[in-house]
């Protein structure tokens, strides 16, 4: 019979196809092709019709097209490989789905600016979700020692950019359970999504009305499934701009700079300092932003205030706000919920880079004749030997950062340059560039270093080099998902050399003590809670988000954007996962692995295990210990100076 059935030509060419084919017409019309053809339009982001038909073109056709031109793909004699199913019908399918309620966001001129979810509807859906994904990976969620089913929320908000002007603003939801999973897009939701700034108005009174829901949430029991779930508000992931909107307070410019504590610009340099009860800096209890923000209100109210122009009236605010040794001008829009707002990793490691950075292009600025760049002058016309010239090409071919390296170009070949205020303003960091400069840092050093340099300025490329030593090994720290007890020591004592070294000798600045004093005690608190570190609270998932949301956006208009938006997040993020739980993306083989990636993110594991390098990342002879900055007799001057918080005698005759 088996000889029969594989020799008859009959058979093979007539009855066994067509048996094929009357199967795979089932097929294609079926709700296992539905699912196959809307996972191959948005697994790798949302395609085209362009990109979606080309895509179902190439599976049907001949990979040699030499010999059959234009043949469909055939996995047996006269029977081609089943069809996505085409590009009207997928799209037509995913415009019918119930995605859940939206509703309108209505601006104070009765306009719709944007779109948004019921927050204890979306809770709900996501608790959901999660639960079902665990059903095939039981590691995906941490209790974090509470009672199972007791889910950790982070919500937060943060300016969107649609184009180079379209400002936009999304509210996102993340479990925290999910660990280290909140630094995917695929895991923060989107809840709000609007075409206003986030200190909007409408911003602000969305978020007091979503502090009044969350209180209510967080007193209810919900049933998912089989467990019992409950819901609580445990981190505000915000950059410093948008922590200030939503806690009522004035810009981080303010003579209080900070959201965490009463640090003012009069004693931020203190070395030694703390925050807490009996200690120099006091964290803000929310009854006295309260009785702020009521006392802020009386004084605008003043006739003398409310009759006077805006320009005249806003600094007597602020000089009332400052005298009352305060920040707070509104009460917080989240309520109480302020209380949970930590330190947010990201963002402060991009600006503390960024200040680092600033300080080595200024002294490569400085070292060049202002003759060559004072009028403005293109790179290639500098001369080869000047320090400008030498750190923009280490900046480009050895750091790598590209993007950074034509800012800078661009901006001497169109500006004079007489002043540090316009270096400054000439750039903003993001994570690439942080990242390259952890690794490199020491290129850009060595590349303003002179044959015939003095003792002062051996002393302050030094002073550049230990401090980015120190600010590459605290950004590892506090970037990392997991740390340990052993961990926090380290971290909490680098910091404090860091913040010395400023304070001493440079200028300590908002970044400067936030790592120095605020980056210990919230890394401390996290653990303690979590037994995680202060990457729990990062926003990269986020600002990844905002790329993803920039995609679901294309071909939509300002009317119909947000919709769009969340009829894609839908698909992408439940539809797709539910149909295939054991899919679900973000893996990881083992924690181990996952701990010594986290490590290596900053600190490359060459400068440890690799005696021809130095732990700063410089190159040295396998025969010394370390390289010839770090073994400098004024480098052992300047860890001494971080350690005690002084100037010894030897070190001020080199440094004056």
């Amino acid at each position: 019979m088996k000889t029969y059935l594989t020799t008859s030509p009959k058979v093979n060419e007539k009855f066994i196809p067509s048996m094929l084919n009357e199967a795979l017409s089932k097929f294609e019309n079926s709700e296992s092709n539905l699912t196959r053809s809307v996972r191959a339009m948005y697994e790798s982001g949302v395609l085209s019709k362009r990109k979606y038909y080309a895509l179902r073109k190439s599976e049907l056709q001949t990979l040699s097209q030499v010999e059959h031109p234009g043949r469909a793909l055939q996995f047996y004699s006269h029977c081609r490989i089943p069809r996505l199913l085409p590009y009207f019908k997928v799209v037509d399918y995913v415009s019918k789905l119930d995605i859940g309620n939206l509703e309108p966001l209505i601006s104070s001129e009765g306009k719709q600016v944007g779109m948004k979810r019921n927050v204890e509807e979306l809770l709900v859906k996501i608790a959901s979700l999660y639960l079902t994904i665990r059903n095939y990976q039981p590691d995906i969620l941490n209790w974090f020692d509470k009672q199972e089913g007791c889910f950790q929320i982070a919500i937060g908000a943060d300016g969107a950019p649609f184009g180079k002007h379209g400002q936009a603003t999304a509210w996102l939801v993340s479990f925290l359970n999910v660990r280290h999973r909140v630094a995917s897009p695929d895991d923060n939701f989107l809840l709000l999504g609007a075409n206003i700034k986030e200190d909007d108005p409408v911003m602000i009174d969305y978020a007091t009305s979503l502090s009044k829901e969350l209180e209510v949430i967080q007193k209810n029991q919900y049933s998912v499934g089989n467990l019992k779930v409950t819901f609580k508000v445990s981190l505000l992931p915000f950059d410093q701009k948008g922590l200030a909107s939503i806690s009522g307070e004035l810009s981080n410019a303010a003579q209080y700079f900070s959201s965490f504590a009463d640090v003012s610009k009069q004693n931020k340099d203190h070395i030694g300092g703390d925050i807490g009860p009996g200690k120099i800096w006091k964290e803000w209890k929310y009854e006295k932003r309260i009785t702020d923000a009521e006392a802020v209100q009386k004084f605008k109210s003043l006739p003398k205030n409310k009759s006077g122009k805006a320009k005249t009236v806003r600094p007597k605010v602020t000089q009332f706000i400052a005298s009352r040794k305060s920040r707070q001008e509104f009460v917080p829009p989240l309520g109480r919920f302020i209380q949970f707002a930590k330190v947010e990793p990201l963002h402060l490691k991009n600006n503390a880079w960024q200040y680092f950075f600033q300080l080595l292009l200024i002294d490569a600025v400085a070292g060049t004749p202002q003759k060559d760049i004072e009028n403005g002058v293109k790179i290639e016309n500098l001369p080869s030997e000047s320090y400008l010239c030498k750190f923009l090409s280490a900046l480009k071919y050895k750091v790598r950062a590209g993007k950074l390296y034509n800012k800078i170009v661009k901006y001497f070949s169109e500006n004079k340059v007489n002043s540090n205020a316009q270096i400054s303003a000439v750039y903003r960091f993001t994570g690439e560039e942080s990242r390259k400069l952890a690794w490199h840092f020491m290129s850009l050093v060595h590349s303003v270093m002179g044959t015939h340099d003095t003792m002062k300025r051996r002393f302050r490329l030094a002073l550049y080099a230990y401090i980015g030593l120190l600010l590459r090994d605290i950004t590892s720290l506090f970037s990392r998902f997991h740390l340990n007890e052993g961990d926090l020591l380290v971290l909490k004592q680098k910091c404090k050399f860091y913040f010395n070294l400023y304070s001493l000798f440079l200028d300590v600045n908002n970044t400067v003590w936030h790592i120095g004093y605020v980056v210990p005690k919230h890394a401390e608190s996290m653990y303690e809670q979590f037994k995680m570190g202060l990457g729990l609270n990062t926003m990269e998932g986020r600002e990844a988000k905002h790329l993803r949301l920039l995609e679901y956006s294309e071909n939509s208009t300002a009317h119909n954007r947000w919709a769009l938006i969340f009829r894609h997040e839908y698909v992408m993020l439940y539809w797709l996962r539910r149909k295939n739980p054991k899919a679900d993306k973000y893996r990881r083989a083992n924690l181990e692995q996952y701990e010594l990636k986290e490590r290596e993110k900053y600190i490359p594991s060459v400068y440890y295990d690799n005696p021809g390098y130095c732990v700063c990342g410089s190159v040295k002879d396998e025969t010394m210990s370390a390289c010839k900055i770090c073994n400098d007799p004024v480098m052992a001057e300047i860890k001494q100076a971080a350690v005690t918080g002084k100037i010894s005698s030897k070190l001020k005759k080199i440094a004056n």
